[in-house]
């Protein structure tokens, strides 16, 4: 006959909610969950030890309130081109024209930066040659990993991975980021024929994708 030896429960950052691990015990057979427990269980383990026939498992808390969808979000700094910070874009305080970018090119490339247009640091070009003169051509700022957990029936579509998505949930980016789906992970719930599928998407810089190198926006989930 079997006997339920241990119960315990934690946290499941993956699934946002409270998993309970059962441990049973049989001298005769490994127990069956499906006979024992009225409840959903995923991750069936089963052994022999000390001389008798045990089952591990987990079930969802239904009381925790579980949320099928989990976030798990990073930020870190990355580099960009100075060209792209926020003070020389379209409404900013040093706006690049589309001349300005082309005779920054131009300086890029012969390190010439003695022209009238760059001697005025309060202009978009002088400010720009004043910075670049100093060495300073790149700046940092925080972009953001974001990875979404959720079960399902099936793995995970992989044709939008290295594409541009645009995101049903996730934090809103600043005017002309973007997101970009960077890969996936699944793992088999034992018995329960799902999966558990990690999805994984990094934001762009102030420009956005390229959506010539990266493809139009999907929506995902689709």
């Amino acid at each position: 006959m079997a006997i339920q030896i241990s119960t315990e429960k934690a946290w499941d950052n993956r699934i946002g909610a409270l998993v309970e691990t059962c441990v049973w015990e049989d001298f005769a057979e490994y127990p069956n969950p499906a006979t024992i427990d009225s409840r959903d269980t995923y991750d069936v383990h089963q052994y022999y030890s000390e001389g008798k026939y045990r089952t591990s498992y987990k079930v969802v808390d239904p009381e925790s309130g579980s949320n099928p969808w989990n976030y798990q979000g990073q930020v870190a700094m990355r580099v960009e081109p100075l060209t792209t910070n926020k003070i020389f874009k379209t409404g900013g305080s040093h706006e690049l024209s589309a001349n300005d970018l082309a005779k920054i090119k131009q300086a890029e490339a012969t390190g010439d930066w003695s022209g009238s247009d760059f001697s005025n640091p309060s202009t978009p070009l002088g400010l720009y040659a004043s910075l670049a003169l100093q060495g300073i051509d790149s700046y940092e700022m925080p972009t953001v990993l974001l990875n979404i957990t959720i079960d399902e029936g099936t793995q995970p579509d992989l044709s939008l991975v290295g594409r541009i998505v645009n995101l049903t949930h996730a934090p809103v980016l600043p005017d002309g980021c973007t997101w970009k789906m960077e890969g996936a992970t699944w793992e088999a719930l034992s018995d329960s024929g799902d999966f558990r599928n990690t999805y994984t998407f990094k934001a762009s810089g102030p420009n956005g994708w390229n959506t010539t190198i990266y493809g139009e926006a999907a929506n995902w989930p689709a």
